[in-house]
């Protein structure tokens, strides 16, 4: 249950656009001034403090006391900045996909799946159809599924070519096959000028 509420509470401060927000202020803020900030309901905001307090136990943010009237002020840890929408190496849109009902709903479908010869998987009993046609149909949901895997490759491209850079040094010939927009493939090509590369 508790991972269930950090997940939760991490796809609503991406929601509400808090990482965003503190980066953009430049330095900590206090909870009232977050508030001034973020679009939510004025009622609701004595829930606030719990929920920074879930994302800073979670290690997405931490908490700094001002010495001169020991108001707790949040601030981004390196976790949070993947989490900036207009980062170079953000992963917002892959945490978003990975919590998006669409896929977590299958999970609850675990046991009709189980007990269920007419469903192929959780994603279709849960979905009504298989992965891939749900996202042909809703071409906003494959566009969704797209940015966040290429926003997964770009962050394991850079971590590929600038710290394991012997790893694909020897590699002459790459072939990118179902690799979607080529993420992958083409940074280890700008790695290693000497790599041809195929893309299907």
């Amino acid at each position: 249950m508790v991972r269930l509420c950090n997940s939760m509470s991490l796809k609503c401060a991406i929601q509400l656009g808090i990482p965003d927000i503190l980066h953009k202020h430049g330095h900590p803020m206090t909870l009232s001034q977050l508030l001034q900030s973020i679009p939510i309901n004025k009622a609701k905001s004595r829930m606030s403090p719990r929920l920074m307090r879930v994302l800073v136990n979670s290690n997405f943010f931490i908490e700094e006391k001002n010495s001169s009237n020991q108001e707790v002020h949040y601030w981004l840890t390196p976790a949070s900045r993947l989490l900036l929408k207009g980062a170079p190496l953000t992963v917002a849109p892959l945490v978003q996909v990975i919590l998006d009902p669409t896929f977590t709903n299958p999970w609850h479908h675990m046991s009709e799946w189980f007990t269920h010869e007419h469903h192929a998987t959780q994603f279709e009993a849960a979905n009504g159809c298989m992965f891939w046609e749900k996202l042909a149909n809703e071409p906003s949901m494959g566009r969704f599924f797209d940015e966040a895997m290429s926003c997964d490759a770009r962050l394991v491209a850079h971590v590929l070519t600038k710290d394991y850079k012997h790893v694909i040094g020897g590699i002459r010939t790459l072939v990118d096959v179902g690799g979607g927009d080529g993420t992958m493939a083409k940074a280890i090509v700008e790695a290693a000028a000497h790599h041809k590369m195929h893309s299907y």
